[in-house]
């Protein structure tokens, strides 16, 4: 699955690249691109957050209504869900959606001759036989990205401009700890990381004042844990992966900011016409 969808991610980067001609530029534009597509899902999350607050009062009803029968409780809950269409697992299945993304954005970055370029198997293995007859020292972890530093500037077939404001897209912070270029983008995504993930956390925070019932506490916790394991785990790719990929999730970070503000304030101007 990962990689079909690396080849679709590729095929509509690669088309942007040929317009731009500039891997970094395409990576931006690329990046809101799928913003825009995964926009539906996330007002449709925004309005099943939303949804369940109002549904708090019924629940406590039901708490009250039962006491410390837990069994009725959660089938009584389940029922409120039924009736009113609502989806529980609403959040992790975005968060599901999002680690897929990871993952496929990764294999399309790490791979670009393949999935971006399109460049026939067997010219890359070429490629790939000469570089361990020239250089057994070479990265492994990322035989294309080596191939384009070796040979991108030899042949025109392969070559893909990585000049991104003065830094080079190829380059993996861990390898270049010398290059203070190299750690910008690192950088900017972590702290762009920190602002979403507070954002979310804030939000989260004051619908947990309001009150919660068991059902819905382990399903918050189960939100919260992936809200955390996706920007955690990205930084930890982030430092061993090719910059081209830290720059997709700093772009897509920023683009969450700027979509939740625009929501928050949206939702709030809602709330005071009701």
């Amino acid at each position: 699955m990962f990689s079909m969808l690396a080849n679709i991610f590729g095929s509509l980067l690669g088309w942007i690249y040929n317009f731009l001609g500039n891997y970094g530029f395409s990576i931006i534009l690329f990046s809101i691109i799928i913003k825009i597509i995964l926009l539906p899902m996330s007002i449709k999350q925004q309005k099943s957050m939303k949804q369940a607050n109002k549904m708090q009062e019924e629940m406590q009803k039901i708490q009250e209504k039962y006491g410390n029968d837990k069994e009725k409780i959660n089938q009584e809950i389940m029922e409120l869900y039924q009736k009113t269409g609502m989806n529980p697992f609403s959040g992790c299945f975005l968060s599901i959606i999002q680690f897929a993304l990871i993952i496929s954005v990764f294999i399309m970055v790490r791979s670009p001759l393949t999935y971006v370029k399109k460049i026939d198997g067997n010219i890359i293995e070429k490629y790939n036989n000469q570089l361990k007859e020239n250089n057994s020292n070479y990265d492994t972890r990322y035989p294309e990205i080596a191939i384009l530093k070796e040979f991108g500037s030899k042949d025109k077939n392969i070559y893909i401009n990585m000049n991104f404001i003065g830094i080079d897209l190829n380059s993996i912070p861990t390898e270049s700890k010398n290059n203070v270029k190299t750690w910008i983008i690192p950088v900017l995504y972590v702290i762009t990381s920190i602002i979403a993930t507070k954002m979310n956390t804030s939000n989260n925070n004051k619908e947990k004042e309001k009150g919660k019932t068991e059902a819905e506490e382990q399903m918050q916790q189960m939100n919260k844990t992936m809200m955390y394991f996706v920007p955690i785990m990205s930084i930890s790719i982030a430092i061993i992966a090719p910059l081209g990929l830290t720059l997709y999730w700093f772009v897509s970070n920023v683009l969450s900011i700027i979509e939740r503000i625009f929501m928050n304030k949206f939702q709030k101007q809602q709330e005071e016409v009701v």
